[in-house]
């Protein structure tokens, strides 16, 4: 399969390190190609209640990812808002695929959600994306 395509989603029940597709969760589902892990968050919010279950699950995916890992996309696209939380979320998730030598890409970021990522500077610590057609380009060129 080639990393421009879309990843099969498969769910699947058990531990991530037997996860052959895809695992979906409450907070996330994730999905692998190749060399790609897509994490995408469900919405309409990544806050206190569900940010640290999130976490959990994606660094333990990022840990299990065969090898080679070339890339984590983190899919906000589906947020509305992110606390304070939902922020060192992608913050710890960026620290763990660039231990593994990933680059991290942040996908679909509303207005708001663009403001608050530059206001904080956290648009220099990640590569963003603003759809899935300027994803498949970076993936292609790489």
């Amino acid at each position: 399969m080639s990393s421009t395509r879309n990843p099969s989603f498969v769910n699947v029940s058990g531990p991530l390190s037997k996860m052959p597709g895809g695992i979906e969760t409450e907070p996330l589902t994730l999905e692998r190609s190749p060399s790609t892990l897509f994490v995408r968050f469900r919405g309409p919010t990544l806050g206190q209640d569900d940010a640290a279950e999130a976490a959990r699950i994606a660094a333990a995916a990022i840990e299990v990812a065969a090898e080679p890992l070339r890339r984590v996309v983190l899919d906000l696209s589906a947020l509305a808002g992110i606390s304070s939380l939902g922020l060192g979320t992608c913050l710890d998730l960026r620290r763990r695929a660039d231990a593994r030598g990933a680059e991290v890409v942040l996908l679909g970021l509303n207005p708001h959600l663009e403001s608050l990522f530059s206001t904080m500077r956290l648009d220099r610590l990640f590569a963003i994306e603003p759809d899935a057609a300027s994803l498949a380009r970076r993936m292609a060129a790489a």
